[in-house]
């Protein structure tokens, strides 16, 4: 009995460790994007994931293509403020779900030095995988479920 225990509360230690593995790489990927560490976000990915912002004003295509795009889009901002919360992680051998909360505050400041402020609320739907590097997000939806406050529109000099 006790070794059945002590099996069933190792598997238990695994499986939280998992979770908390997976729950990081996308606690990364949005630390990243706030900070403007490309090289911190890099590692969140596998090098050919799918990576669709769409319903936040962005687009969806593999992870270079979405970084590259990500870069410029988010230079407009003088501060992003990513937080993420309420985790929650599926586990499934060497492939896991995951579904979190991501509160977004963003600033713009226009040529006058005045600045708008908006907040995305949305949730990352991510599909993640183990690698020998560890665990990476393989596909991660975004999808927007508020905006509070005014985008200001762009001028033609800051299109993407």
């Amino acid at each position: 009995l006790a070794g059945g225990r002590s099996a069933r509360r190792a598997a238990g230690v695994r499986r939280k460790a998992n979770r908390n593995t997976g729950g990081d790489q996308a606690y990364s990927g949005s630390a990243g994007r706030s900070s403007g560490c490309t090289d911190h976000r890099s590692a969140c990915f596998v090098a050919d994931a799918d990576i669709d912002y769409v319903s936040s004003g962005g687009i969806a295509g593999k992870y270079p293509e979405v970084r590259a795009w990500l870069e410029k889009a988010l230079a407009i901002f003088s501060v992003t403020l990513h937080s993420l919360s309420n985790s929650e992680i599926t586990l499934d051998g060497d492939r896991a779900q995951g579904k979190t909360l991501v509160t977004n505050p963003m600033c713009m400041r226009d040529a006058e030095g005045q600045q708008t402020i908006f907040t995305v609320y949305a949730y990352y739907e991510d599909e993640l995988v183990r690698t020998d590097q560890g665990w990476r997000i393989a596909r991660r939806l975004e999808r927007q479920a508020l905006l509070d406050g005014a985008v200001r529109m762009l001028a033609p000099s800051q299109s993407l």
